[in-house]
């Protein structure tokens, strides 16, 4: 493990971090964790959990899907499941961001205000306080979508969009 060329090591507490501080033995401990995971439910439980270590945020989403793009898996941390059962009965046909993500997309940053005026934001968002949200979308070799990963914060804070 090491930084890159622009970004030389330094030492900051006990973690090793460079100079564009970045926890690098955190970030491979949380790779680390996610490739000893064999099953589908176990894995995406797992990301959820590295990644708070890594990027705090409220709630988080890790949605897995087959080959003909059903959704086969979700896992979900800090969302109730009358909230996570309405999204998938109905605000994700109106997720604005959802529907303005390109289907080739790999990262996503946003910052609601925009959406402020949406049925899905008014109704939705607002409720459980989402404010900011970043997310990946995973692709197969072949170009399918095979998952998305979707973290939200409330408060001032915004997800760095580096």
């Amino acid at each position: 493990m090491g930084g890159s060329g622009s970004c030389p090591r330094r030492e900051r507490g006990k973690e090793v971090m460079d100079a564009c501080g970045l926890p690098w033995e955190a970030m491979f401990r949380a790779l680390e964790a996610m490739s000893r995971k064999r099953c589908r439910i176990d894995l995406c439980s797992t990301v959820l959990t590295e990644l708070k270590s890594l990027t705090p945020y409220e709630m988080g989403y890790f949605f897995l899907f087959d080959t003909r793009g059903r959704l086969s898996c979700c896992e979900t941390e800090g969302v109730d499941e009358r909230r996570k059962r309405q999204y998938f009965d109905y605000y994700m046909q109106i997720d604005p961001c959802r529907l303005a993500l390109p289907p080739s997309a790999r990262c996503i940053h946003t910052d609601w205000s925009r959406f402020y005026d949406t049925e899905f934001y008014v109704d939705f968002g607002r409720p459980q306080g989402v404010r900011y949200s970043a997310g990946m979308q995973l692709h197969l070799y072949t170009g399918a979508l095979a998952g998305v990963v979707f973290l939200t914060r409330s408060g001032e804070v915004d997800f760095c969009p580096k």
